[in-house]
């Protein structure tokens, strides 16, 4: 289906079942993929610019010195996934409505990024730079900020989020009520 090596650009592909295989060294600029299943599929030194991603299955892609700029998700699931593997992540990047659970960001500079509606459980973002992010109607359970830049960082309407306010930049984040209380867990402080 896909040669390696090759450039494709303003391509529309839809129901591609494509899980377990390689990609080697393409360009994909202004693509759509619509229902496709890339899962425990290896891209490896390939440039995703402009393109959207609906209803897809990434989960357990490998992406080795991928760059992706200006690319959304929407209603996709891409659990397991190790972010610090591409070369370059350039925003705007969007996830909306999708399964991030799982997946490695460790260390990465996400500022601007939009996390929205979207199931964020068990995932890593230490040391990451989220200024500015927009990480609103989210579920967090279990994962982990730990100095981490959230200054001016949305979690409106987020839920099960533990984000220690002395391991992590948190100046003019926003949060909503009661969510917000489970800050106060991080600072020792009990609440009755």
């Amino acid at each position: 289906m896909f040669e390696n090596n090759r450039e494709y650009c303003e391509q529309r592909f839809e129901n591609i079942n494509y899980n377990n295989n390689k990609i080697l060294s393409n360009v994909f600029e202004e693509c759509t993929f619509i229902s496709c299943n890339f899962s425990e599929t290896i891209f490896k030194t390939c440039k995703f610019r402009y393109c959207q991603f609906i209803n897809c299955n990434l989960s357990l892609i490998t992406i080795t010195s991928c760059t992706f700029l200006n690319i959304s998700f929407k209603g996709c699931k891409i659990i397991g996934v190790n972010w610090t593997d591409a070369k370059c992540i350039w925003q705007p990047i969007t996830f909306l409505k999708c399964n991030i659970s799982q997946s490695n960001f460790f260390g990465l500079n996400l500022k601007s990024i939009s996390i929205i509606e979207s199931v964020v459980r068990d995932t890593d973002f230490r040391e990451c730079d989220l200024n500015k992010a927009i990480l609103t109607s989210n579920d967090f359970k279990n994962t982990v900020f730990c100095n981490t830049n959230l200054i001016k960082t949305d979690f409106t309407n987020s839920n099960n989020y533990f984000i220690n306010l002395i391991e992590n930049k948190i100046t003019g984040a926003k949060f909503s009520l009661p969510e917000a209380i489970s800050l106060l867990y991080g600072i020792g402080i009990k609440i009755i």
